[in-house]
């Protein structure tokens, strides 16, 4: 009976192994920048960001305007 759990408990250690592997793997294939640090992070600042969604048409020009103005302070 011992020998039966103690091989139950090293199998799921194997499986949370195998587990842990794939998910660091599927992290950094994603590319979600978690792995870059804020390095990355700081150039995709926040005209970066208002332009993309100026470009996807989440803003209209007015908007767009009234944000650009309030970040570049002009």
């Amino acid at each position: 009976m011992a020998r039966a759990v103690g091989g139950l408990i090293t199998t799921l250690l194997v499986l949370a192994l195998l587990g842990a592997v794939v998910y660091g793997a599927v992290v950094l294939a994603r590319g979600d920048g978690a792995v870059d640090g804020p390095e990355r992070r700081r150039d995709d600042d926040a005209l970066a960001v208002l332009d993309r969604r100026y470009a996807r048409g989440e803003l209209d020009d007015e908007e767009y305007e009234r944000r650009r103005q309030r970040l570049t302070g002009n």
